[in-house]
């Protein structure tokens, strides 16, 4: 499924922060694929905090060919002249920007991949728990709030004249499902955010925007896995005592 999505458009909740008003000239392109589907326990967490995403690995792709890994920490992620991080990292990821910032590159990026790891997965729909994954609540799926470049907002108003900045391909993968191998289709392992040819991504660029997380719940290990570390822990405390009596 895809979805074309000019960036004039918002999240209801969202509308009322700033951005009332302006239209921007870049489209972005929002489409999921299943892949392989992950099955989880739960979730632990619905309104997710940057601090909360310890493990996520973020792949930063440059387009002269070569990339880049981090592992997101207390502080986000980074790299060579580029990071991503939260503009509040103990904000929800429901209402807090996710902000990309590239300073002196040589290079200019081709794309970014959020991995989300053991712990992590990414939550694309803005409806009641009862009809996405049960424990999930709302989510927001990828949507651009500010393009800058020099530190100066690249959107105009809409008065038809606009510069075009490109286009923006944003790709779920990796389905997540809930103790069963049926996913419904909200949650997702991995994103993948793509500058196209035209959209030169690079120095003194700044991507902000919204998508939301949610925690996984740790896995409960299976009885027999609980039996035989039990067995092991005695067989060391048995081992003990007989050397004890030597």
């Amino acid at each position: 499924m895809m979805r074309k999505i000019q960036m004039c458009f918002y999240v209801a909740m969202l509308v009322a922060v700033n951005n009332v008003g302006t239209s921007y000239a870049t489209t972005v392109d929002v489409s999921e694929t299943a892949g392989v589907n992950r099955v989880t326990t739960g979730i632990s967490a619905w309104n997710t905090r940057g601090v909360d995403m310890a493990g996520m690995e973020v792949i930063v792709y440059f387009a002269g060919g070569g990339f880049e890994s981090s592992m997101w920490g207390g502080g986000g992620a980074s790299g060579t002249d580029w990071s991503l991080t939260m503009a509040n990292m103990l904000g929800s990821t429901m209402n807090t920007q996710w902000i990309f910032d590239v300073s002196n590159a040589s290079a200019n990026i081709s794309s970014i991949v959020l991995n989300g790891g053991e712990n992590v997965v990414f939550d694309t729909w803005f409806w009641e728990k009862s009809i996405g994954t049960p424990g999930s609540l709302y989510g927001i799926e990828f949507t651009i709030d500010k393009v800058l470049y020099n530190g100066v907002d690249q959107n105009w108003p809409d008065n038809g004249t606009s510069a075009n900045l490109g286009e923006i391909d944003v790709l779920y993968s990796g389905s997540v499902s809930l103790n069963s191998p049926t996913a419904i289709g909200d949650l997702y392992q991995t994103m993948t955010i793509t500058f196209d040819d035209s959209f030169l991504f690079g120095e003194s660029h700044k991507l902000a925007f919204w998508a939301d997380t949610d925690n996984l719940r740790s896995p409960v290990p299976e009885p027999a896995t609980m039996i035989l570390l039990g067995a092991g822990l005695l067989g060391l405390v048995g081992r003990r005592h007989s050397r004890r009596r030597k």
